[in-house]
């Protein structure tokens, strides 16, 4: 199984990145209005969500190269808790597609 990515609404690409234990449908609550003003993508981690049983490794590095090709361009990025950390990795290794780095409840350290 590979990466889960659910994506919805129109403007310019939010990628959205769970905490631990989570899924991406912690932010059913805010996606219509996140849906008015951005194309939203929902990501499940490996290990998580509809990507519990992926092979991917629970990796930086395998995640970004995972998500790479599914994302159309420059993206915002917003990582909460674990889901900060994975951002952060992609806003330094790939700064092309992180267009900003939104952080929340997150830090360089698990």
């Amino acid at each position: 199984m590979t990466l889960h990515l659910e994506s919805s609404g129109k403007g310019p690409d939010l990628l959205l990145m769970h905490g631990w234990a989570m899924h991406s449908g912690i932010f059913s609550p805010i996606l219509p209005h996140l849906e008015a003003h951005f194309r939203v993508h929902r990501l499940d981690l490996p290990g998580h969500g509809h990507s519990l049983d992926s092979t991917l490794p629970f990796d930086f590095d395998a995640v970004w190269q995972a998500l790479l090709p599914r994302l159309d361009g420059p993206a915002y990025v917003l990582g909460w808790s674990l889901g900060g950390l994975f951002a952060l990795h992609g806003g330094i290794r790939y700064p092309q597609i992180c267009r900003a780095l939104i952080l929340q409840n997150a830090s360089p350290c698990f």
